[in-house]
């Protein structure tokens, strides 16, 4: 199967919204204006980092923060939030 069109970043994000919007193509069968836009926001910005698709509900994280051995308990994240605000609001 060959594809007529392909989006492309360079678009621009509207134009991947409108055209998810119009289209016919079975995935997109059942979905709201809603989803579709949500999936083609997902689509610009997995093509605009260049990576592959992901699966559904898989997200990597890509942040500042340092990776921890073990997980912080909620007491701990609880005081780490309370330590920023109060960073913030100095």
């Amino acid at each position: 199967m060959e594809l007529l069109e392909k989006l492309k970043v360079s678009d621009g994000m509207g134009a991947w919204i409108t055209d998810f919007q119009k289209s016919d193509a079975p995935q997109f069968k059942g979905k709201s204006e809603k989803e579709r836009r949500d999936m083609a926001i997902a689509a610009y910005l997995s093509a605009k980092r260049g990576g592959k698709p992901q699966e559904e509900g898989s997200v990597p994280f890509k942040g500042p923060y340092k990776k921890t051995t073990k997980p912080m308990s909620f007491k701990q994240a609880r005081a780490t939030v309370k330590k920023l605000a109060q960073k913030g609001m100095k």
